[in-house]
């Protein structure tokens, strides 16, 4: 498996970098011989993986490699950590992640070429619940290029630092309307390493993208928008 880093230039840099360190965490348990954790089913490999914070972290952040990518027809997943429910349209968390998610599956499918023949709804997408171990995932699949995956932890935005320290145990935003996962679940810390993991193994990527907890030294100020690393959304 090949790792890279994603650049970015956000600022509140312990948002990537907690998520940089949560894949870390997840990395160090994959063993040479993999085996799936209970409940998991195993993918179809892909060639590309990434791990990101929030829906657009990947296109701000990740590209131009991962729009060649797809454009060359190469198998992608994209995994969501935070469901992002601090922005997005609508009046509660769950509406703000929904517009979220759309947002980012109108941008994959105009990536991949697949038209959107009706700019009120996802019908170019099939979504269904992932169960990895304990817990549920919402999985969306390009129907016209289902190795073109979206799938969404959709733990809350601006908490992870403190799953990852320790000192809270998160659950995660349903989004409304129609969600494909009805239910809220809980997360620790070890939770979080562990589902990470679960989805590494199930897809044994040959590459994984994350994004580089690094400061670029040309971006350091306070977070007051985007152009500094790691901001928040």
């Amino acid at each position: 498996m090949r790792i890279t880093r994603g650049h970015r230039k956000r600022s509140q840099i312990w948002k990537s970098s907690v998520v940089a360190t949560f894949t870390g965490l997840a990395l160090g348990l994959v063993p040479a011989t993999p085996a799936l954790a209970a409940g998991t089913t195993a993918e179809s490999p892909v060639q590309y993986m990434q791990i990101v914070a929030h829906p657009d972290d990947d296109l701000f952040f990740m590209n131009p490699d991962m729009d060649r990518a797809i454009h060359a027809g190469y198998a992608f997943v994209t995994v969501y950590t935070t469901a992002s429910e601090i922005s997005g349209n609508g009046n509660t968390p769950g509406q703000k992640a929904k517009s979220l998610q759309r947002g980012v599956m109108d941008a994959y499918a105009r990536m991949a070429g697949v038209p959107d023949s009706n700019p009120n709804a996802q019908e170019e997408w099939t979504g269904a619940a992932w169960t990895v171990g304990t817990r549920q995932l919402e999985r969306y699949s390009l129907i016209a290029r289902p190795n073109v995956q979206l799938v969404f932890m959709g733990l809350h935005d601006a908490r992870l630092d403190e799953v990852y320290a320790g000192t809270l145990t998160d659950t995660t935003v349903v989004p409304s309307p129609s969600p494909v996962v009805s239910t809220s679940y809980s997360y620790t810390k070890a939770n979080v390493t562990s589902v990470l993991n679960a989805i590494i193994t199930a897809y044994q990527p040959s590459v994984l993208n994350y994004q580089d907890p690094l400061v670029d030294s040309r971006y350091t100020r306070s977070c007051s928008g985007n152009a500094s690393p790691a901001c928040s959304s």
